[in-house]
C-alpha cells in the first residue's frame, strides 16, 4: 500500500471514533481527528480518501431515521439532540406523508422550521431540540365533535420539518409548494404521536404585530372545509412507519376531521418545568 493510502479497516476505525465532518462543530471535529490520526500519521491519507466521498448524498433514509426515533430516549438530551441534528447533517431526504393521491405531501427535513412566539419567555432554555406548545382553543375543526373524543395538543414536541404539497404540472414536471404547516412528534407521551402544527409566526410583522392565520390561506387539503391549527396525523411513530408510502389524502383528511383543533398554537422554548414531563415516562 502506498504511503498516501489508507486501508478500509483503518478508515472505518477513524470514522467510528471521530464521526463524519458534518457530525459536529468544525473545531471539535478537527481536534479529535488530529488526535486519532496522529498515532500513525494517517491524517493526510484519511483526508484524501474522505474528500472523494460525496457527503451531500443522504447518509440515512427517512425510514431509517424514523426507526431510530422509535428507540431514542426522549429524556436524554444528548440522544435527542444528536438525532435532531442528524436530520440536516445526514442530509435526510424528504419524508413521505401522503403518497397515494393526486396531490402528494412530503416533509422537508428541517428541525428549525417551527417559529417561536415573537414574545419569548424569560425562563431559561432547557433544551435545544424540543419546544413547548400551548393553545387557546377556539373550536374543533368538526363542530359536533365532543371534547372527550378529540386528542389533546401535545405539550412538548420535536419538530421534524415543513409540509410540502407535491403535484405534477401540465408539462409533466413535478413541483413542490411549501405550506405553513410543520410536522412534529410528541416527545412526552410514550406513543409519540405525529402532529401537524400551523406556523402562525413565520411571517410575523414586528411593526404591526401581525401573524398569519390558517383561515386566510388556501386549503392544504382539498377535501377539507377549512384549515386547522393542529391535528394528529398518526397516533404513533410506528403507525407512520407501517403505513409509510401508502397513505392516501382521504386517510389524512379523516384524521384531520377527528383531531383537528382551531386556535392559535403558541410555540415557546422548552423550560425545565416542561421537561419534567419526560422524567415521569
Amino acid at each position: 500500500m502506498a504511503a498516501n493510502e489508507i486501508s478500509d479497516q483503518r478508515f472505518a476505525e477513524i470514522i467510528q471514533v471521530v464521526g463524519w465532518p458534518t457530525d459536529g462543530p468544525p473545531g471539535t471535529y478537527t481536534q479529535r481527528l488530529e488526535q486519532e490520526t496522529g498515532r500513525n500519521n494517517s491524517l493526510i491519507p484519511f483526508l484524501k480518501r474522505i474528500s472523494d466521498i460525496d457527503i451531500n448524498s443522504p447518509l440515512q433514509t427517512p425510514t431509517e431515521w424514523l426507526q431510530k426515533l422509535t428507540t431514542v430516549n426522549f429524556a436524554d438530551p444528548v440522544d435527542i439532540n444528536n438525532l435532531s441534528y442528524a436530520l440536516t447533517s445526514d442530509n435526510v431526504d424528504d419524508f413521505d406523508l401522503v403518497a397515494a393521491s393526486e396531490f402528494n405531501f412530503t416533509v422537508s427535513a428541517f428541525p428549525g422550521a417551527l417559529s417561536l412566539h415573537p414574545r419569548p419567555t424569560k425562563k431559561p432554555i432547557a433544551h435545544s431540540a424540543l419546544v413547548s406548545l400551548s393553545i387557546e382553543l377556539v373550536s374543533h375543526i368538526t363542530p359536533r365533535l365532543e371534547h372527550s373524543q378529540s386528542q389533546p395538543l401535545p405539550s412538548l414536541v420535536l419538530p421534524i420539518g415543513q409540509l410540502q404539497k407535491k403535484y405534477i404540472n401540465t408539462s409533466g414536471i413535478p413541483n413542490l409548494i411549501d405550506t405553513d404547516y410543520i410536522l412534529v412528534v410528541d416527545a412526552a407521551e410514550t406513543s409519540h404521536a405525529v402532529w401537524l402544527i400551523y406556523d402562525r409566526y413565520q411571517r410575523y410583522d414586528y411593526e404591526f404585530k401581525g401573524v398569519t392565520d390558517p383561515k386566510r390561506t388556501p386549503l392544504v387539503c382539498t377535501g377539507s372545509e377549512k384549515n386547522f391549527d393542529a391535528a394528529q396525523i398518526f397516533p404513533s411513530i410506528k403507525d407512520w412507519i407501517e403505513a409509510y408510502g401508502k397513505v392516501s389524502e382521504a386517510e389524512v383528511l379523516d384524521s384531520l376531521k377527528k383531531t383537528g383543533l382551531v386556535g392559535e398554537v403558541r410555540v415557546m422554548n422548552a423550560t425545565p418545568k416542561d421537561l419534567a414531563a419526560l422524567a415521569n415516562k
